[in-house]
């Protein structure tokens, strides 16, 4: 018993010894960081790394002045002075202009696509937000460091796509029907407009895993579907060995930015119903409602228009903190939700 005694208090001792080893490693790894930041930018008020990949996720502060960030040249810049912190390379790393904007307070966003060797990486991408005087104030989002991929496909673009039809099986195609063929083309005015997938060439992670980073070369796609199938079928289609290596319903989820309180401008999960954007993470079930100061519960649930929730940051605090703390439990715990049966989890703000 003794023994056992022993053995089982050595076991305990070198699990918190390694995990002890583990945060020590960790923090210095992050006050690295923190000091490399605070030599590239005026001013830092907050760093927040990504605990896998090592790069920030978000960095908040006077980062910089006299940046256009609606001159491309300039962002790009901006942004290779920074390639240490998120460990970018000259050669394969680069960036696109998805959107440029200014919101109703004067400030500037900037989204730029991450690009390795030419080709898009999914779900990549940095966004920048000035103030009117051109001072950069932060940088936020999703970098993938580190890439290592051959960009040369091995399968074709119509192979990929047979692949993916095949795995979807006998269903209502939306391009097959002229009428829904017709509609897409009155509504945007275009007659080459087709409801017919077209495959990108992208780098992503295995079943969409961003911790694990296991990256491919993959044909992207999405296959529009009515009836017994409906939805927006997004597939992944290895480009050299033709594995399915994700795929999902895009229908109704979508990733919108939000102006938090208390940790800048962040990513949540929302809701698309075809009219606006809820703010309803149907992955994690996290719904976040607004009492408009009233008392019956849960209240009304959040939209907004455009998937940039920036006048509300209170819930924006709610809904992003709930997804955090999901992933927490889930990651860590292997706990789908509080009751670990992935119930509906419910924010309400403004009581």
């Amino acid at each position: 018993m003794k023994a056992l005694s022993r053995s089982l208090y050595f076991l305990l001792f070198t699990i918190m010894f390694a995990s002890l080893t583990q945060g020590i490693a960790q923090t210095t790894k992050n006050d690295s960081l923190f000091q490399k930041a605070k030599n590239l930018y005026q001013k830092i008020e907050n760093l927040d790394i990504d605990i896998n990949s090592g790069v920030p996720r978000s960095i908040r502060g006077t980062l910089a002045k006299n940046i256009n960030l609606n001159d491309v040249a300039q962002t790009k810049q901006f942004l290779r002075t920074s390639k240490a912190l998120f460990r970018m390379s000259d050669a394969t790393d680069d960036f696109q202009v998805k959107k440029i904007f200014k919101d109703n307070i004067s400030m500037t966003h900037a989204k730029l696509q991450q690009t390795y060797k030419g080709v898009n990486v999914w779900g990549a991408e940095l966004i920048l937000h000035s103030d009117a005087a051109n001072t950069v104030l932060e940088v936020n989002g999703r970098f993938t460091p580190d890439l290592n991929i051959d960009v040369i496909p091995s399968i074709t673009s119509e192979g990929a796509l047979s692949l993916a039809l095949a795995d979807l099986g006998q269903a209502d195609y939306r391009w097959e029907n002229p009428e829904q063929e017709k509609t897409i083309k009155e509504v945007f005015k275009d007659n080459s407009k087709t409801w017919k997938p077209s495959p990108e060439l992208v780098v992503a992670p295995r079943n969409g895993d961003f911790d694990k980073a296991e990256y491919r070369l993959a044909w992207k796609m999405k296959i529009c579907v009515d009836g017994a199938k409906l939805g927006n079928w997004e597939y992944f289609v290895d480009a050299k060995t033709g594995e399915i290596i994700n795929k999902f319903n895009s229908m109704s989820d979508a990733t919108g930015s939000g102006v938090s309180n208390y940790n800048g401008t962040v990513s949540i999960y929302t809701k698309w119903n075809t009219t606006n954007y809820q703010m309803s993470d149907t992955l994690r079930t996290i719904k976040t409602y607004t009492l408009n100061h009233g008392t019956t519960l849960p209240g009304t649930l959040l939209t907004d228009s455009d998937n940039y929730w920036n006048s509300d940051n209170s819930a924006v605090d709610a809904h992003w903190g709930a997804e955090r703390v999901y992933d927490f439990y889930k990651n860590i715990f292997g706990r789908n939700s509080f009751d670990g049966s992935g119930a509906e989890i419910r924010s309400s703000v403004h009581y």
